[in-house]
């Protein structure tokens, strides 16, 4: 799917009912065929790298509640390439009972380190406008969506709705470049912000509404940088708005965050105080706090130490608050000498009673053994959901030891469901980059997502690295499994020979 740095063809093939095509009757079928000359996503590659991706689907990829069919095409080339990348896709929105085309063309979708101009014209009617009886237009047109390190100016801007609002949600954006890292020149936009490793300062302003609320909901953000990773000067950020997505609510969903970057020798605070992340259809106010020194803080030989209190991260259509109290060293700091420990306590989505979730363990790329210790329960279920899952490391790269994973629970995420969802994962590494041995994953369960489903959704998965970046062996992918909140089997096989190996052709560019 997006295998890089590969010599020989990569061919995905998959045919499946329906990703995430929630509550419907009848049967999604859905059918992509790539042949991927080195990758998807292959940065800095001579060849052309073309992608034929053909969706017919009863209801569309992820249209919900629609009866009409909703037929998706896609062709287009790799990132990279000096040649002319083009990309035209042609499908229909969610969740409307007209026909809501969208027609996509454009050069580049992610084209890193290309001297020539990458445009991009999108122009469709709805990009997930759900429930909305009138037509939602969306018109975009830009440079390039993610161009790295080029010294040419790169221009977006885009003006279309917001979701399931009665009246219209307008929104306007003009900038250079979303992601277009290690450029000397000033990266402008308005939602305005300059981008990644940048030696001056780095700000972003957006101003734009919030989605699923009668009244206008108004955003305005101001911040150095989000990810601008190495920086030796302290990168602040401040958000202050309505609601990020807190849909289906009467009152005003207030956020404000303050915070640095990654990767600095100085503390990287990270403060963030806001109404509800995520809560929908609930009357009360989610309330949530966040405080800690990096949640990303690759290679420092220091502590990164992060606190989160906060009500719900996701608690939909409860009453009562959800806590949530986290505190650990490091989310994700990579290759440190030092132990990184992580405590996790705080209730499940949607239950009366306290849903607790504890967990312990270690971080990446450690000498030692990383051990990871969950105890949880599941969402929305009356009775208690337990997880516990014991293994090494979830991603521990360039480790020459097997890394082993044993996960036995009974439900993931398997909501408003009143049977016993039991779920069993023994593995080797889920991404253990760079190991010359075969990771092989095998997972047994009944659903991974399977929201208000009465019937058990069935899902397994043989493979050998999800993963496996620098292997000099074929990584073979297949998987097999239900679709969500469908009283009928829908069925998803997969095949394909690796996810994500970088590095095979020394290509992987930080």
């Amino acid at each position: 799917m997006d295998c890089r740095n590969n010599g020989t063809t990569q061919k995905i093939t998959m045919t499946y009912v329906c990703m995430d095509c929630r509550n419907n009757g009848t049967t999604q079928k859905i059918t992509m065929t790539y042949d991927i000359i080195v990758c998807m996503d292959c940065r800095n590659n001579e060849i052309t790298q073309k992608i034929t991706m053909t969706y017919d689907i009863i209801v569309s990829m992820d249209c919900r509640n629609n009866e009409t069919t909703q037929k998706i095409t896609m062709t287009y080339d790799c990132r990279n390439n000096e040649s002319t990348q083009k990309i035209t896709m042609t499908y229909d929105c969610r969740n409307n009972g007209t026909t809501q085309k969208i027609t996509m063309t454009y050069v580049c979708m992610d084209c890193r380190n290309n001297g020539s101009t990458q445009k991009i014209t999108m122009t469709y009617v709805c990009m997930d406008c759900r429930n909305n009886g009138s037509t939602q237009k969306i018109t975009m047109t830009y440079v390039c969506m993610d161009c790295r390190n080029n010294g040419s100016t790169q221009k977006i801007t885009m003006t279309y709705d917001c979701r399931n609002n009665g009246t219209t949600q307008k929104i306007t954006m003009t900038y250079v470049c979303i992601d277009c890292r290690n450029n000397e020149t000033t990266q402008k936009k308005t939602m305005t912000y300059d981008c990644r490793n940048n030696e001056t300062t780095q700000k972003i302003t957006m101003t734009y509404d919030c989605r699923n609320n009668g009244t206008t909901q108004k955003i305005t953000m101001t911040y150095v940088c989000m990810d601008c990773r190495n920086n030796g000067t302290t990168q602040k950020i401040t958000m202050t708005y309505v609601c990020m997505d807190c849909r289906n609510n009467g009152t005003t969903q207030k956020i404000t965050m303050t915070y640095d970057c990654r990767n600095n020798g100085t503390t990287q605070k990270i403060t963030m105080t806001y109404v509800c992340m995520d809560c929908r259809n609930n009357g009360t106010t989610q309330k949530i706090t966040m405080t800690y020194d990096c949640m990303d803080c690759r290679n420092n030989g220091t502590t990164q130490k992060i606190t989160m209190t906060y009500d719900c991260m996701d608690c939909r259509n409860n009453g009562t608050t959800q806590k949530i109290t986290m505190t650990y060293d490091c989310m994700d700091c990579r290759n440190n000498e030092t132990t990184q420990k992580i405590t996790m306590t705080y209730d499940c989505r949607n239950n009366g009673t306290t849903q607790k979730i504890t967990m312990t363990y270690d971080c990446r790329n450690n000498g030692t053994t990383q051990k990871i210790t969950m105890t949880y329960d599941c969402r929305n279920n009356g009775t208690t959901q337990k997880i516990t899952m014991t293994y090494v490391c979830m991603d521990c790269r360039n480790n020459g030891t097997t890394q082993k994973i044993t996960m036995t629970y009974d439900c993931m995420d398997c909501r408003n469901n009143g049977t016993t969802q039991k779920i069993t994962m023994t593995y080797d590494c889920m991404d253990c980059r760079n190991n010359g041995t075969t990771q092989k994953i095998t997972m047994t369960y009944v659903c991974m997502d399977c929201r208000n489903n009465g019937t058990t959704q069935k899902i397994t998965m043989k493979y050998d690295c999800m993963d496996c970046r620098n292997n000099g062996t074929t990584q073979k992918i297949t998987m097999t499994y239900d679709c969500r909140n469908n009283g009928t089997t829908q069925k998803i096989t997969m095949t394909c020979v690796c996810m994500d190996c970088k590095n095979k052709l020394g290509q992987h560019r930080k």
